[in-house]
């Protein structure tokens, strides 16, 4: 049997990056984005879009599945 190689545990010894604060831009992108799908998510008709997309993606992924299976 070969000898292993101990480990030198180099891997563990990476240094972090610093932390950065984000920028006020960063910070009010962000946020936006945040009250956009916030209002989005309280819509009724964005709602019933999701859902029917959601619908449509399920049913394709069943009929590959299947249509896979079948092969």
């Amino acid at each position: 049997m070969a000898k292993k190689k101990k480990d030198s545990g180099h891997d563990m010894m990476m240094g972090m990056p610093a932390y950065k604060a984000p920028t006020t831009s960063q910070i009010i992108a962000q946020e936006s984005k945040y009250l956009g799908q916030r209002i989005a998510d309280q819509h009724p008709k964005v709602k019933k879009m999701r859902d029917e997309i959601s619908r449509a993606v399920e049913k394709a992924v069943k009929k590959a599945v299947t249509k896979k299976d079948l092969d």
